[in-house]
C-alpha cells in the first residue's frame, strides 16, 4: 500500500506496538487492508496513520486515521452499505471504486465477531477501526 500512497504524495505510517490480539490473521489483514486502501483512496493530501488503542482491559482498537475528505455525520452509517460512494468524495484521477470495500470490511468483522467503529469530520478526515480481543 505504501507505493500507492507515495505515488499520490501521501505520507503513510504506523505506530509500533507489541500488543497481541486474538483473531484470524488472514481475515483480519484483509479487513485492515480494505480500511487502509480506502483511506488512501479518499485522502487527496496529507497522510494515513495506522495504530491501536486499548478498549478496556481485554480489547484493542486497531485504527486507520486519515486526513481525507471526511464523511458527513448523516452519512456515516451508509458508508458500510454495498455500492455506496459519497458523491462529493473528491478523489484524484477518477480512482473511485465500486463502493464495496467497507461493505466487505463490515461482513469480515461480523464473521470474526469483531466490532467496526468510525468517526469522521467532513473536510478534516476519518478514523476507521476494528475492535478485537487482546491476547
Amino acid at each position: 500500500i505504501e507505493p500507492e500512497a507515495t505515488q499520490r504524495g501521501l505520507s503513510i505510517g504506523a505506530v509500533p506496538t507489541d500488543a497481541r490480539v486474538v483473531s484470524d490473521p488472514v481475515l483480519l489483514e484483509r479487513l485492515l487492508r480494505n480500511l487502509v486502501l480506502n483511506a488512501v483512496r479518499y485522502t487527496p493530501r496529507g497522510g494515513v496513520l495506522i495504530g491501536c488503542r486499548r478498549r478496556g482491559g481485554d480489547r484493542l482498537a486497531i485504527q486507520v486515521w486519515d486526513t481525507g475528505v471526511g464523511i458527513p455525520g448523516d452519512k456515516l452509517a451508509q458508508v458500510f452499505d454495498d455500492f455506496t460512494r459519497l458523491e462529493d468524495a473528491g478523489t484524484r484521477g477518477g480512482t473511485r471504486g465500486l463502493g464495496l470495500g467497507l461493505g466487505v470490511a463490515r461482513r469480515m468483522a461480523a464473521l470474526l465477531g469483531h466490532e467496526l467503529e468510525v468517526r469522521s469530520v467532513a473536510g478534516k478526515g476519518s478514523c476507521f477501526g476494528v475492535v478485537v480481543p487482546r491476547d
